[in-house]
């Protein structure tokens, strides 16, 4: 066919003469209907391809080359650049000519009109016959380009088109995507050389074209007028493992916080995701459209997570008129799951539109948002520094908390504690409401990891942490109800230091209404503030303990649940103080006569550190004999009760367990009210009464004036006749109690007392206080003196501080580049602590050049025995990473701990430190094991008084003892080591004896 005279090439070209091409030509003349026309090579695993034939085998379109098994509707196969176009020349007994290129990616072939493409407009242009083999055509074949006799005419000298209706364009991916203008694609978009098209129908001619709709350089859909962030490569936008358009299905794979700071991924159609620093959603104020409003970070969706609350729940923004019959109907877009939904009551409508697009933050984590006149707090965006944190709203007084047990210390679920509302929905970071049901007056500790931790708790309307320079909780503006008044629940609370922390205790005594009895919060009466848990309430609801072995330790009052595995610390108390009394057995009954007990009464006290074994004792940090301080008069029969002042150094820490114990162990005690008091300061008690305009705590048991007196805890503590009245019954200010205090005597007024015994009946009496002890009138009462000269043991305790090495190198690492981490190592880990933290904490996104994708992060350290060093994750408060020991690593011959190129880019957001952590086992030595002992030699005049014909006393400190009576002529002394009579010896002027005793006085 002379080509001149075809109208499918284009004007004469010299170099295709005699070229014989029928492409596009709807005359079969020529043809045979049964003839197969086609290269039709076939090679196995090879692309078979022929020419399509009509239902009559007829030749229906000889350059439309079709795949065998090509997926529909395309009549192409994917190309790794441009897009395939082939053509062939029938020749009837010759080897039939054919050709193919790739076309340039952006050629829109139409059916209404040839289009004219230029040599350029293809890339390589290879051609062959039927009877060719694959590999003289392939590239790189025996063929070089154009060789071919007809190569060229074959493929450039064609004009083109399609003969249906139809457009084809050659796509971004390699494809040629048909546009055929019929319902299932018009509106369809497609991409090439950063344009984008759209399936449409052309308005004059009403057939199906690709039309140009701009510029796409990111493909998400949005032309770049109309979208904030189009260009990829812009640099402060992610470069690396960002999604990619899927052309033919037109889906984009956004995962949302990933990958928010993808081009393809911001949108006026995009989430917002607070933190990342853009305006992802390209939003202005008002819900408009701003096209340089990427790095613009507030607006109608702000970057700022504390002011978007929707991306700081993760939830969509409900939108306005739509209400369900409980509420903002909510959707997939609002909510991820519909039990989200209808936890705020609100009703599930499945999937749709009836709430703006779910937005995101960049930790991916639902946390807790409430209102404030600064415009909103994200509680746990900034990880454990939120923890404890107080918001106040016209709603209420709000505090952070997250639901980890080794964040928040309480004795119970702390999501049964009014874990979030309908305004504050919550996950594992809540705001909790001061006013919010039975969190109030629950008292909770905060433990930040690495810093010293702290108690919080709520008055009923607000909520108090306990620090330096608090003492009582503000009391509410309300009074309560009927059944519990609030300002009496207040007065019960104080604030004290106790060791290296702060805490919370409320003195609720006997009564019903308490958030914290039976833990090491409530106190009893008579209890002090730091005070040590003896035993839950509902076995004893005085507090008190019996046996012939009392232990205390950590383990009870839900010591874990509140500290965890800590020791305790008695740093800056001078004094350990408990009321003691010798009972005839383990449920505390009344020893009636001396008889009753095995003589010579000791009661040992011994303190113990952390073990080194699980089977060993602990290092002996103090012993001592407890009846040699007793400070008021000691009383062996009764119910009357001693009270134990014993000397401690005041820099004892690493404390495990305490042993108070009876010797002989035949003998029974009863333990109570143990505490720590300090020299220079008021010893502060519980009184177990209740008051709305006074504390509940009493710095003198001699308080007679106020509704709180001293009166209960008083009679608790020295008997019902110990208290001899109010200020208006006593003569001096200092009488109202008789054994609060050492070397008493009162003989003035008081007030009438009874005292009913079983089966008996009594007229009230007055009494008077004699040297701490009560003496009713009529009665007669005596003071016995005696000289000692004993001997006290004190032990030297210092635990050593853990030396921290410098570590060898703190490095972040981009690329090849090496980085050095700004950290301020301190030099060393106190006794008690076990995180210490040596860097400033830092975010990888905010590392100077630090790329995302690309930088990991390493601390090399010297090896310890007492300590680790590790990357700590703030924003989920764990360890991350992972950790190379000693000589594991043949390229290093000292440990490190290392996050990866795949772990920084999870973590890219969060708040990191460097720890240097004590191992499991470890603990802190003493200077000196045992610690050194050095005997102090005492010297002292004793004074108790005695009612009855036989008395007995106990010794101060240890033996040797150097006794002396004053008074032989008035009573004899007796120094006892057994129950005989034979274990007894007079004391007839001074007595040395290296043995352990009592005195006995007749």
């Amino acid at each position: 066919m002379d080509p001149e005279l075809s109208g499918d090439h284009k004007s004469y070209d010299p170099n295709c003469d005699k070229a014989k091409i029928i492409c596009n030509n709807l005359n079969k003349e020529g043809f045979y209907v049964a003839q197969e026309a086609g290269c039709d090579f076939q090679e196995e695993g090879k692309w078979p391809l022929e020419f399509p034939t009509g239902l009559d085998g007829s030749v229906e379109k000889e350059c439309s080359v079709a795949f065998q098994n090509a997926p529909l509707p395309r009549y192409n196969a994917h190309s790794d650049e441009g897009c395939w176009v082939f053509a062939g020349d029938f020749d009837f007994i010759a080897d039939n000519d054919c050709a193919y290129a790739k076309a340039r990616a952006g050629i829109v072939i139409n059916g209404n009109e040839f289009l004219d493409l230029e040599g350029s407009d293809f890339l390589e242009i290879r051609s062959f016959e039927s009877g060719d083999s694959y590999d003289d055509w392939k590239f790189n074949g025996k063929y070089p380009s154009n060789e071919a006799d007809d190569s060229y005419c074959m493929i450039a000298s064609l004009k083109w088109r399609w003969n249906l209706q139809e457009s084809y364009m050659c796509a971004d991916d390699h494809y040629w995507h048909k546009c055929m203008g019929g319902e299932d694609d018009l509106g369809t978009l497609t991409w090439a050389n950063d344009n984008i098209y759209n399936c449409t129908r052309d308005k004059d001619t009403n057939l199906p074209v690709w039309k140009l709709m701009g510029e796409d350089k990111d493909q998400d859909g949005y032309t770049t007028e109309n979208d904030c962030a189009d260009d990829p490569k812009d640099p402060i936008l992610q470069q690396t493992d960002c999604p990619e358009l899927d052309i033919e299905t037109g889906s984009i794979d956004c995962e949302y916080p990933r990958d928010s700071k993808c081009a393809i991924c911001i949108n006026p159609g995009a989430p917002e995701v607070c933190g990342d620093e853009l305006n992802n959603d390209c939003r202005s104020f008002g819900n408009s459209f701003s096209a340089d409003s990427l790095e613009n970070p507030e607006g109608e969706t702000s970057d700022n997570c504390n002011k978007n609350q929707y991306a700081c729940e993760q939830r969509g923004e409900p939108l306005l008129g739509k209400k369900g019959s409980e509420g903002d109907v909510c959707s997939d877009k609002q909510y991820k799951t519909q039990e989200k939904c209808e936890e705020n009551n609100e009703t599930w409508s499945g999937t749709g539109d009836s709430t703006g697009p779910l937005q995101y933050n960049v930790l991916a984590e639902d946390f807790s948002w409430v209102n404030t006149p600064d415009g909103g707090y994200c509680c746990g965006y900034n990880g454990t520094d939120d923890l404890g944190e107080t918001a106040t709203n016209s709603e209420g007084n709000y505090v952070c908390l997250n639901n980890a047990d080794e964040l928040v210390g309480t004795n119970e679920n702390i999501e049964d504690l009014n874990w979030g509302t309908e305004q504050t929905p919550c996950s594992n970071w809540c705001w909790v409401k001061a006013s919010a049901g039975n969190i109030l007056f629950k008292v909770l500790t905060i433990k930040k990891p690495g810093k010293p931790v702290f108690d919080i708790v709520s008055n009923s309307e607000k909520w108090y942490k306990c620090n330096e320079g608090v003492t009582d909780l503000a009391l509410p503006g309300s009074e309560g109800d009927d059944e519990v008044s609030f300002l009496e629940v207040a007065n019960r609370f104080h604030c004290y230091k106790e060791g290296n922390h702060w805490s919370w205790a409320e003195c609720h005594g006997a009564n019903d209404f308490t958030k914290n009895e039976n833990t090491i919060k409530g106190r009893l009466a008579g209890e002090g503030l730091y005070s040590l848990y003896l035993v839950d309430k509902t076995e004893n609801s005085e507090g008190e303990i019996f046996g012939d072995r009392i232990e205390l330790d950590n383990n009870e009052g839900a010591y874990e649940n509140f500290y965890g595995d800590t020791d305790l610390d008695f740093t800056g108390y001078d004094y350990l103080e408990f009321m003691i009394k010798f009972v005839a057995d383990e449920q505390g009954t009344s020893i009636e006569k001396l008889d009753d007990l095995v003589l010579p009464l000791n009661v040992s006290l011994e303190i113990r550190g952390r073990p080194e074994k699980v089977d060993e004792k602990g290092p002996l940090l103090f012993q001592g004999n407890a009846l040699g301080y007793v400070i008021n008069n000691p009383s062996f029969t009764g119910d009357d009760w001693m009270h134990v002042r014993i000397p401690i150094d005041n820099t004892l820490q690493g404390i495990q367990k305490i042993v108070i114990q009876s010797q002989p162990e035949e003998n029974n005690i009863g333990i109570k009210n143990v505490r720590l008091t300090k020299e220079n300061e008021k010893n502060i008690l519980c009184s177990g009464q209740d008051s709305r305009d006074y504390t509940s705590w009493l710095t003198d048991l001699d308080d007679g004036e106020t509704a709180i007196t001293g009166e209960n805890l008083c009679t608790a503590l020295y008997g019902e006749e110990a208290w001899f009245g109010n200020d208006d019954e006593v003569k001096d200010d200092s009488a109202n109690c008789c054994g609060n205090s050492e070397n008493e005597y009162y003989a003035g007024k008081s007030k009438d007392v009874v005292i009913i015994e079983a089966n008996t009946s009594s007229e009230p009496k007055k009494y008077g206080c004699w040297n701490s002890q009560t003496v009713a009138s009529g009665n007669t009462i005596m003071d016995v003196k005696f000289n000692v000269e004993y001997k006290e043991t004190k032990q030297v305790v210092e635990f050593l501080p853990i030396t921290i090495k410098k570590p060898i190198s703190t490095n972040y690492f981009v690329g090849s580049d090496t980085k050095q981490l700004n950290c301020n190592i301190p030099g060393e880990m106190q006794p008690g602590e076990n995180l210490k933290q040596l860097c400033d904490k830092f975010k990888l996104n905010d590392l100077n050049d630090a790329v995302y994708g690309s930088t990991s992060l390493k601390v090399t350290y010297s090896s310890s025995d007492k300590y680790d060093v590790i990357f700590f994750d703030l924003t989920t408060f764990e360890e991350v990473g992972y950790p190379v020991g000693e000589n594991e690593d043949p390229n290093s011959l000292s440990p490190y701990h290392f996050i990866e190129n795949e772990t920084a880019k999870e973590l890219w957001y969060h708040d990191l430190t460097i720890f240097a952590r004590l191992k499991d086992g470890a603990f802190f030595e003493l200077k000196q094991n045992p610690p050194q002992k050095l005997e102090v030699p005492g010297n002292k005049q004793v004074t108790y008084s005695c009612t009855e014909d036989e008395c007995l006393y106990p010794l101060p400190g240890e033996p040797p003892y150097t006794i002396t009576n004053p008074f032989p002529h008035v009573y004899e002394l007796y120094f006892v080591t057994g129950p005989q009579k034979e274990d007894e010896v007079l004391i007839e002027g001074t007595y040395n004896t290296n043995e352990y005793g009592n005195l006995k006085a007749r």
